[in-house]
């Protein structure tokens, strides 16, 4: 997760719960042949900012 922490350094922000943050960036068509156990997105709720 280095680059996460780089990402998150050119932010200026710290992600609470990296895994979180790595399945909202996972396109769908990924877990179409990568199967996540948790799930992948549809389980997301829809988040405001």
């Amino acid at each position: 997760m280095k680059d996460l922490k780089a990402f998150e350094n050119i932010l200026g922000v710290t992600f609470k719960d990296q895994a979180i943050f790595t399945q909202a960036l996972t396109h769908r068509s990924y877990l179409n042949e990568n199967p996540s156990p948790t799930g992948g997105q549809a389980e997301m709720p829809f988040w405001s900012w």
